[in-house]
């Protein structure tokens, strides 16, 4: 169950344990959706899964995974400029210190 509510918040110890939880459920959710349960078209496909993946950002923001999934699924879907904006965006608005993106 996932609350489409929550906003993004920094990652501290006192909230580790539910932001993981948090960022699993949203995982939980992009797979299905990558699978492709609705049969759709490829162009649908990429949109519905890159809105998916904005959604999660909004809760997960501060989780470096998010974006490195997000960019990556954008590569593999050959949307290169996108995806690295992507990592751009979270380095420079969420992430500045990550030295993983």
């Amino acid at each position: 169950n996932i609350d489409h509510f929550h906003v993004a918040v920094p990652l501290r110890p006192k909230n580790a344990a539910q932001q993981g939880r948090i960022l699993e459920r949203w995982r939980a959710v992009l797979h299905c959706e990558r699978t492709n349960p609705l049969r759709l078209g490829r162009p649908e496909l990429h949109v519905r899964v890159s809105l998916v993946y904005q959604q999660a950002a909004l809760s997960c923001a501060f989780h470096a995974e998010i974006w490195h999934d997000f960019s990556s699924w954008l590569d593999l879907v050959e949307h290169k400029d996108e995806a690295t904006s992507c990592l751009r965006r979270a380095v420079e608005r969420f992430l500045p210190q990550d030295l993983a993106l």
